[in-house]
């Protein structure tokens, strides 16, 4: 990619650096699409996410599958199926959507429950100090 394109699009590519899910949308029918993939990954990996393809919140998302031809079809939902962090879809007819909605909502389900339990914890804690505060004890 240009150099004068990342650095206009940096501020936004940063905040990837704190999302719960990543999802790199790419277009599985064009045929350019594993340099692309590259040219997505370098920009990443210039940001700091030098292992992000094998992070588990990190999903490509192969999108157009309506314009794949049967051999190219065959081939992306094989690959697929031995990738559980690649999923094919098309944007256009809907096709593998609802998996990828579950996949997110899933990820986020995670996160919402590690968190609503370090704030539980979190909670706990503060009412111990606040208990032994009114009642003069060592906290």
């Amino acid at each position: 990619l240009p150099h004068e394109l990342v650095m206009a699009f940096r501020a936004t590519l940063e905040e990837v650096l704190e999302a719960d899910v990543i999802l790199h949308v790419r277009d599985a029918s064009n045929p350019d699409h594993a340099s692309q993939r590259r040219d997505v990954l370098d920009v990443l990996e210039n940001l700091g996410l030098k292992e992000i393809k094998y992070a588990d919140n990190y999903f490509e998302v192969l999108n157009k599958a309506d314009l794949l031809d049967e051999e190219s079809r065959c081939h992306w939902q094989e690959k697929t199926l031995r990738h559980e962090r690649q999923i094919l879809i098309s944007a256009q007819t809907g096709e593998g959507c609802t998996q990828l909605l579950q996949t997110t909502v899933s990820m986020s389900a995670d996160k919402f429950s590690r968190l609503q339990h370090l704030a539980k914890e979190n909670n706990d804690i503060n009412i111990r100090k606040t208990s032994c505060k009114n009642q003069n004890l060592p906290q």
